[in-house]
């Protein structure tokens, strides 16, 4: 239930509108916001009810997702990653975010792997990208405080007593190579990186 876990980590209301809505052509599907479609669902006890009276939309609350009218008036989520193409060490990238947005990004459900996917594809990258991901004590974690339920480690398995100076996540990414840099055509996963690499960052 990484989804709802996410969404439910930044309510500060029972209600928000969270960008769920039926795709236009078939009102039988649904689709995000800005196109893309939805990998799960976490519907509310005999949700979505509404095909046949205008109810296009959803919003959320601690129950799950309802389906509903787009007149109402509720708060809403938003989720805004930036790709950062400076190359800086993790802590400088940290540091960095922390300063200029609001803090390395997590990457802690399918659809904010989609949303980075598609920022990451915008422009050539380094094929590492960091994330607020670092193993601190005796777990991974992220450094928004996130909860961590959603995991998609790369090819290589997820450490589970890293060298603390190998102790930073990154994403790794996948397509064509342009002198040392990528042109993002797919994300392979999470890895473990030595900290004191300088690459591209995301911040959100």
């Amino acid at each position: 239930m990484e989804d709802m876990l996410i969404y439910s980590s930044l309510l500060n209301t029972p209600r928000s509108w969270f960008g769920l809505m039926r795709n236009s052509t078939d009102r039988t599907k649904w689709q995000w916001s800005g196109g893309a479609a939805v990998t799960k669902f976490f519907w509310g006890p005999n949700e979505p009810n509404g095909q046949d009276n205008g109810e296009d939309v959803a919003m959320m609350d601690n129950n799950g997702w309802y389906d509903v009218g787009a007149s109402r008036l509720y708060p809403f989520i938003c989720y805004k990653v930036h790709a950062i193409r400076k190359r800086m060490t993790w802590y400088d990238a940290l540091r960095y975010c922390r300063q200029n947005h609001g803090d390395l990004a997590s990457v802690a459900s399918e659809t904010e792997m989609m949303l980075i996917k598609h920022e990451l594809s915008k422009e050539l990258s380094t094929q590492n990208v960091w994330t607020g991901l670092q193993y601190l004590v005796d777990s991974w974690q992220w450094m928004d405080g996130q909860p961590f339920s959603y995991e998609s480690w790369g090819p290589d398995p997820k450490p589970t007593c890293p060298d603390i100076h190998w102790a930073c996540g990154a994403l790794r990414v996948e397509g064509q190579s342009q002198d040392s840099l990528t042109k993002v055509q797919g994300v392979v996963g999470w890895n473990a990186l030595y900290c004191n690499q300088s690459l591209h960052f995301l911040c959100y």
